[in-house]
């Protein structure tokens, strides 16, 4: 079976370097090679995956209205608080989606902030809330905020274990966490390609290596599936293509931190050749179906949802 864990990038790892991370003179431990490497996701491979626009880390969560509030909180994991789309939904028709505009602030400004509608029109942020206008009067529909998902920190997989049998809210896994116990949040990540997390920041109860989940995940985790503690995962959310990369861009900051500045800058060049492959290899992600632009919000759309004429 191929190793994808974050094993398999350390070995990466040594190999661009060609040594031995953990006994030179300029010694890295694991741990620190593991955050070295989150960082990097996080801040240079999540972004370029962001930016191709293909839908990479695109997740949804969704928010019951409460009657006379306006604000709403932006999901805690989005990376950058960054929105990919604002909806309404129907709890009770799962085929009703409605796309909200965002409305600048100055244009919501002393205006009404309710008219008699239930239903919101728009919206506008305002630090990291989405706030609702008009301001909803009922209870019938819930906030869906779409947005870029932050990929979780990298840990060993001696700090996370397995899925071994279950289904439904129960499951034995491979051994006992360290992390386990009651009240416990955790992930549940895909062994293989492409690594999702079929249980994100799920709650529940370990003991010894019995688990027991709060809410029945759909699908069920499948025998193999690594469990860690909230927040971390033993495989990197990347495309299997990326991990390379990956290692390479972390690799080039180990070789600077020992003062090899030249070996970084090799590096940082192989690794910059590798992304603009991995740029044409990206997108389109449907090489057989050419993208339609539509304009959500252009003046006819807005007059046929009765936007215009009333004072935004």
């Amino acid at each position: 079976m191929v190793d994808y864990t974050t094993d398999a990038l350390l070995l990466k790892i040594e190999n661009d370097i060609l040594d031995d991370i953990t006994t030179t003179s300029v010694p890295f431990n694991t741990s620190q090679v593991l955050a070295l490497a989150s960082d990097i996701l996080r801040e240079e491979c999540a972004p370029f995956l962001i930016g191709l626009y293909e839908e990479y880390y695109v997740t949804y969560e969704d928010t019951a209205l409460v009657v006379d509030q306006a604000g709403y909180d932006i999901p805690a994991n989005a990376a950058g608080a960054k929105l990919r789309d604002v909806t309404l939904i129907d709890p009770n028709d799962p085929s009703y989606e409605k796309s909200l505009a965002e409305v600048p602030y100055s244009d919501v400004r002393g205006s009404r902030t309710n008219d008699g509608t239930e239903t919101p029109l728009g919206y506008y942020i305002k630090a990291n809330k989405v706030m609702l206008f008009p301001t909803p009067n009922s209870t019938r529909y819930s906030l869906r905020m779409s947005y870029y998902k932050r990929p979780a920190l990298l840990v060993q997989t001696s700090d996370a274990v397995t899925i071994a049998s279950g289904s439904g809210t129960s499951y034995v896994m491979s051994g006992a966490p360290s992390w386990g116990g009651t009240d416990i949040t955790v992930n549940i990540q895909k062994a293989n390609p492409h690594f999702d997390l079929v249980v994100c920041e799920g709650t529940g109860d370990s003991s010894g290596t019995s688990l027991t989940l709060d809410a029945d995940p759909d699908p069920d985790p499948s025998a193999g599936d690594y469990v860690t503690e909230s927040g971390y995962v033993a495989i990197p959310e990347l495309p299997v293509e990326a991990h390379p990369w990956l290692a390479q861009l972390t690799a080039a900051e180990i070789l600077e931190a020992r003062g090899d500045f030249e070996g970084a800058s090799r590096l940082l060049e192989r690794a910059e050749m590798r992304r603009e492959r991995l740029r044409r290899l990206f997108t389109p992600r449907n090489d057989g179906e050419p993208k339609k632009v539509t304009n959500r919000y252009g003046l006819l759309k807005k007059a046929s949802r009765g936007w215009l004429g009333r004072g935004w």
